[in-house]
């Protein structure tokens, strides 16, 4: 568990932002697992927690489609529904920042 840092007496120091974005961990994850492009672009939908029903109307296609498309992704990443394949994209994040965390002594978990 990270520790708290303290500035001045009573202050607390905000931690620098890192700078990695959900969009470049689902690239990511995409490219790791052999996803296709349209795949990847309802990954991200999910991973912003978009339903089906939201990211059809944003790609304009049928949810349906959406459903077929985040089965398959599901079948190439090995995890049996979206929310585990939601939950192997956190693994992603979490790996990229104790990574970042690691290489930069400000963000250093203690």
């Amino acid at each position: 568990m990270p520790q708290i840092e303290f500035g001045r007496i009573g202050h607390l120091r905000k931690p620098p932002k890192l700078r990695l974005s959900h969009k470049d961990v689902v690239v990511e994850f995409a490219s790791r697992h052999g996803l296709s492009e349209r795949q990847r672009d309802l990954v991200e939908g999910a991973v912003r927690g978009l339903s089906s029903k939201e990211i059809a109307g944003a790609l304009s296609i049928d949810y349906r489609t959406v459903a077929q498309h985040l089965a398959r992704a599901c079948e190439k990443v090995g995890a049996q529904d979206r929310h585990q394949l939601l939950a192997r994209v956190i693994d992603l994040l979490m790996e990229k920042l104790n990574a970042s965390a690691q290489s930069d002594p400000a963000t250093r978990l203690k």
